[in-house]
Parts: C-alpha cells; sequence; structure tokens
C-alpha cells in the first residue's frame, strides 16, 4: 500500500516526526511518502487557518492522490478529515489523531 501523509500547515520539522512514527506504523512493502504543504498557514492554531490549510489542500492534493492508496491526513484533532473522506473519494482517508487511536486499541 501507498500511504501519502500530507501535512496542510508548512511544518516541515512536525511533517518529520509524524512521517517517523507512521512509518514505523506500516506493513513491511508498505511506502510512504510524506508531503508537507507549500502554501497552507504556517500552523493551523485557529478555525482562519484551518479554512486556509483547507482551501489549499484542494489546490495540493489533486495532483499528489494519484500516487497514492490511502491519505493519512496529518493535522491535529483530523479537522477537516471527514470533508476530505467525501472529495477524495475513492481514496481512503485517516486521520493522524484517528489512526493514533486506531494503533492504541490494536494494543
Amino acid at each position: 500500500m501507498r500511504v501519502l501523509l500530507f501535512n496542510p500547515n508548512r511544518s516541515t520539522h512536525i511533517t518529520q516526526r509524524m512521517a517517523a512514527s507512521a512509518q514505523a506504523a506500516l506493513s513491511p512493502g508498505d511506502s510512504l511518502l510524506a508531503m508537507t504543504s507549500v502554501g497552507g498557514p504556517a500552523v493551523v492554531r485557529d478555525e482562519a487557518t484551518l479554512a486556509e490549510a483547507e482551501a489549499n489542500a484542494w489546490r495540493e492534493l489533486p495532483a499528489l492522490l494519484p500516487a497514492a492508496d490511502a491519505l493519512l491526513w496529518a493535522i491535529s484533532l483530523d479537522g477537516l478529515a471527514d470533508a476530505l473522506r467525501a472529495r477524495c473519494a475513492p481514496c481512503p482517508v485517516r486521520g493522524i489523531t484517528e489512526a493514533a487511536v486506531a494503533a492504541a486499541a490494536d494494543h
């Protein structure tokens, strides 16, 4: 499975930390492409920056999704994950918080 981890803000250090955790959770043979937004907000802190991240994601994700079998939406508390599920179908979308809770429940 090819997993696209997309951080909708410009914090590359956060993308790197999330990618390291995601990589450790992948099954053998899976691959991870970790991408940081080039045009999103520096950090998502409130509704205005979440809206900015959403608008930018719709500009960046269409070019990235064809290379992925699944999207890991890498933003705290999974803001916009439900909207992404609707717009990115049939590509499955999981929020990073949702993924962490699911992993914890498996152990």
